[in-house]
């Protein structure tokens, strides 16, 4: 009944597999193994309670093995309980100090954690040379980078984890986040895709839609609303300090640019469509077609153009233009005033942004 549970558990038939290996802990209450199995059922099912509860069961069945407190910490690091997730590491760690799992558990804690970022990294090296060839570690090693913007490190260990095992999805996804971190979307997408067709349950389906849209140029990014509201802010700084001969000339030289960056920015997405794969390129011609996403941009573009003219209506009605080019003591510290207001809130909301691989 045990072997039965594990093999619906590795076919991700979780409920299943639960309720075969209850079977299995109520025929033999005092077998670790079945405990344990419990608990990973539990865990990957999201019951966090109840995983914790069995893992620690488990520990007191077999308190020389560091599962079950490998198990616990990457529990209840899910669920925010660093210090205790941290605790549970440590102990995994001292009854195995040369297991790779146990340092890869703690890279995990420490990195998900945000604390300690060093330590998390040593710890990922630390298992990555106890088990070179364990694809499961190359993939905890490859996730400690990602969260700490080790893009490099994390594309070096996904493409580890599949050329030994080259149908992973968590793989492909990881090696996926890596590229379109670094700015290589449409390389992020055959990856994701491949995921998606290894597990159309998993987070793959998800990213390659996500990137689809950026490589659509459909997708909704913050930090083009900050381009936005920047531009907004110098065409206000222009109209401002500088005579109207050559606010029109730097206008004309604006809207030049941006007719060029459109262009350029069309022919680099018909090259890119031209070099995808089938599959790929209908994921991207989806995104282009969908409306969702452009009406939130339209919707961000209306946003954009109305703070823009709120801005000038501001500096009208608070600081009138005076006679000379240059802008009064109280046009300027209105102006200084609205940039501050606009970084600040772009700042706020660009430490809030999640690029597509972490949605």
């Amino acid at each position: 009944m045990r072997e039965r549970a594990r093999a619906l558990l590795d076919l991700g038939r979780a409920e299943e597999a639960l309720e075969a290996a209850q079977r299995a802990l109520i025929a033999d209450p005092a077998d670790p193994d079945s405990e344990l199995l419990v608990a990973r059922c539990h865990a990957v099912l999201g019951h966090a309670q109840d995983a914790i509860r069995h893992a620690t069961r488990a520990s007191g069945l077999a308190p020389h093995s560091p599962i079950p407190h490998v198990l616990r910490a990457r529990v209840l690091v899910s669920i925010g309980h660093r210090d205790e997730a941290e605790r549970a590491a440590d102990a995994a760690i001292a009854l195995a100090p040369d297991g790779a799992l146990a340092h890869a558990t703690k890279a995990v804690v420490l990195a998900a954690a945000e604390r300690r970022p060093d330590d998390a990294w040593a710890a990922a090296v630390r298992a990555v040379e106890l088990a070179p060839d364990d694809p499961d570690i190359r993939i905890d090693a490859g996730r400690v980078a990602l969260a700490l913007r080790r893009w490099a490190g994390a594309e070096e260990h996904a493409q580890a984890a599949l050329a030994l095992r080259p149908d992973d999805d968590e793989a492909m996804s990881l090696l996926g986040s890596a590229l379109a971190e670094q700015g290589r979307s449409a390389d992020a997408l055959a990856h994701f895709a491949g995921a998606a067709r290894s597990d159309p349950r998993g987070p793959g389906p998800d990213l390659a839609r996500a990137t689809a849209r950026q490589l659509a140029g459909t997708g909704l990014d913050i930090r083009r609303i900050w381009l936005v509201l920047i531009a907004s802010l110098g065409a206000v700084w222009t109209l401002a300090l500088l005579p109207r001969s050559i606010t029109v000339i730097a206008f004309l030289a604006v809207f030049v640019g941006a007719v060029t960056w459109w262009w350029s920015a069309r022919s680099a997405r018909h090259a890119r469509l031209e070099a995808m794969s089938e599959e790929e390129r209908r994921l991207v011609q989806q995104a282009m077609t969908d409306p969702s996403p452009i009406l939130v941009m339209v919707l961000w573009t209306v946003l954009g153009v109305a703070g823009f003219i709120g801005a000038l209506y501001l500096l009208q009605i608070v600081a009138p233009p005076g006679d000379g080019a240059t802008a009064t003591p109280t046009q300027s510290a209105v102006i200084v005033s609205i940039a501050a207001a606009i970084v600040a809130a772009c700042w706020w909301r660009l430490r809030q942004f999640r690029s597509p691989t972490e949605e």
